[in-house]
């Protein structure tokens, strides 16, 4: 299970980025790209490669730590707000660095988690993006996962990765299920639960989410997780039935990147995950992936 090495970006291209500042969105623009981000909340708001807006209703990159799998179930609010956002532009104008500190607050009382995350994007006026996210687990850290949410175009049905499959996969439940090239649909992902869960994929080296030619490439700098469906976590939780999945099925597609995940176990009649498939508590958790054109 080796790594997949991301080469740095080329940068003989001739197309420089131009800044567009306006209220509440600042853009970076070059020949047939686009993308914006909020500076109030720190979020990606679009992203658009040939006029297409990869982006859903402006929802970039957001934490993302529900998981629709547990015994305890979690109604547990959550908020995440900006700390710092900046941005620098290359003297070259080939590239421009955004960094955004965050704080995410979920709970309250002895449940309350505080959580503090960076993450960076780095805009190539070739229409690459590199995005590298730390999140920094403290002493109060009781969460099934860290990673990145993204609500993407309803057109981007077409689903290909190689990583583990073609099933569903976890951290301590992939034994049965081998590295290699898969293909699907957002919908044909969705698994045949009497009540419906997320369905994981592990250590996924890249994954394009199309349609026929054009969508996105998404490559891991190491391995990552990933989940494509027409609902949210916190949504297949509170549906009871996995039949009733029509009555909520979204029409963008909800797309979470996972730096790690805690192990499944067996809590249900037994023990939770062993100590190696927990996430560790006052501990730094770090990925990185790059976006690109799927042409």
């Amino acid at each position: 299970t080796g790594k997949i090495a991301v080469a740095p970006v080329d940068t003989a291209f001739n197309d420089t980025l131009k800044v567009e500042e306006e209220k509440g969105q600042i853009g970076f623009r070059a020949p047939g790209f686009f993308i914006a981000f909020n500076p109030e909340t720190g979020k990606m708001v679009s992203l658009r490669y040939a006029g297409t807006d990869m982006i859903y209703n402006k929802e970039g990159f957001d934490f993302n730590w529900f998981r629709a799998m547990d015994n305890d179930k979690r109604d547990y609010l959550d908020t995440v707000k900006k700390q710092a956002f900046d941005w620098k532009q290359a003297t070259d104008k080939k590239s421009v660095t955004i960094t955004t500190s965050l704080e995410a607050t979920v709970g309250s009382g002895t449940q309350k988690v505080v959580l503090p995350f960076d993450v960076t994007y780095t805009v190539y006026a070739n229409g690459t993006v590199d995005i590298d996210a730390t999140f920094k687990a403290g002493n109060d850290f009781n969460l099934p996962r860290l990673g990145l949410q993204v609500a993407l175009n309803p057109t981007l049905e077409q689903v290909e990765w190689y990583g583990r499959g073609p099933i569903e996969n976890y951290w301590d439940r992939k034994n049965c299920t081998y590295v290699g090239l898969y293909k699907n649909t957002v919908t044909g992902m969705e698994e045949a639960y009497v009540r419906a869960v997320e369905g994981n994929r592990d250590d996924v080296r890249w994954l394009t989410q199309k349609l026929d030619n054009q969508g996105i490439r998404i490559t891991s700098k190491d391995h990552l997780n990933f989940s494509a469906l027409h609902f949210t976590d916190p949504e297949l939780w509170e549906l009871t039935y996995g039949h009733d999945l029509d009555n909520i099925r979204r029409a963008e597609v909800i797309l979470n990147l996972d730096c790690i995940q805690r192990g499944i176990g067996n809590g249900s009649c037994g023990p939770g995950p062993r100590p190696h498939y927990e996430i560790e508590k006052n501990k730094n958790y770090s990925y990185s992936f790059r976006i690109e054109n799927a042409k």
